[in-house]
């Protein structure tokens, strides 16, 4: 997650209900407000990018979620979602709120 004190009123709401999530099924939960593109004229949303990349050499999986958006206490895990439909998670990370992003030889490139 990454947000700044821009959005921090609902970032740091959804941060805790992700939190819970995250504790409930032993992820680690990872949230930046650090700025890479602040002098440039990208926005918020690029900051995602290198957040992804400082962090998927630790993990097989990374899932983002925008500050907007949480998951819901009793939703299923990740690992059932991304079994029970293999081909049907969205890679991209063009207007997405949830990206799920798996670590291959590619995604290190």
């Amino acid at each position: 997650m990454w947000y700044d004190e821009h959005i921090k009123e609902y970032g740091d709401v959804n941060y805790l209900i992700n939190k819970a999530y995250c504790k409930k099924h032993g992820y680690d939960i990872i949230q930046s407000s650090v700025r890479t593109y602040a002098n440039t004229d990208r926005t918020p949303h690029w900051e995602r990018i290198p957040l992804v990349l400082k962090f998927l050499p630790q993990y097989d999986y990374l899932v983002w979620i925008d500050a907007d958006a949480h998951f819901y206490i009793d939703a299923p895990t990740i690992e059932m979602v991304i079994n029970k439909y293999p081909n049907k998670i969205d890679l991209s990370m063009r207007k997405t709120s949830i990206t799920h992003i798996h670590k291959n030889n590619i995604s290190l490139i």
